[in-house]
């Protein structure tokens, strides 16, 4: 007698793939959402970013490189990746785009907070995630947010005081 064939099983990650794949779906509408606000500084605040431009296009980059970053690891897991960021995206650009209007020193203020914000949602999935996709974020993901945290405060500091 056959056995009835039954649905294909895949490893599950330390919180299950299922978990995983949220938690990286949610990394990765965060990425979208900051590297559209680096984008939105450039577009709307030109004035400000004038001297800085090819860092915010760097942060821009980075971003993006990140999202496929995940976007990768998604579908590694079986996953199926967000294509935007969402409700997450647009917060932010409306976020960005009144903080610029408070000036130079408000928007970039905004900037740092939403790199913070990214580095600590990285920093908490750590945990969260199997060691492969926990790789991932530490060898690249968190370092590079580390370096954006550290030249927007650098940046401020040079700017302000």
């Amino acid at each position: 007698m056959q056995k009835p064939e039954t649905a294909r099983v895949f490893p599950l990650d330390s919180a299950g793939t299922g978990a995983s794949v949220e938690i990286l779906n949610s990394l990765l509408q965060d990425q979208l959402a900051v590297a559209d606000g680096f984008r939105t500084a450039l577009a709307t605040g030109a004035s400000f970013v004038l001297d800085i431009v090819p860092e915010f296009y760097l942060f821009e980059s980075d971003h993006r490189r990140a999202a496929a970053e995940l976007r990768e690891e998604i579908l590694r897991l079986r996953g199926r990746p967000s294509r935007s960021a969402g409700a997450c995206g647009a917060f932010t650009e409306s976020y960005l785009k009144s903080a610029s209007l408070f000036g130079a020193r408000t928007a970039l203020e905004a900037l740092l907070e939403s790199e913070e914000h990214e580095l600590e949602e990285l920093e908490e999935a750590l945990s969260k995630v199997s060691p492969d996709t926990r790789r991932l974020l530490e060898d690249r993901l968190v370092p590079r947010e580390r370096k954006h945290v550290e030249a927007l405060g650098d940046i401020l500091e040079n700017r302000f005081g």
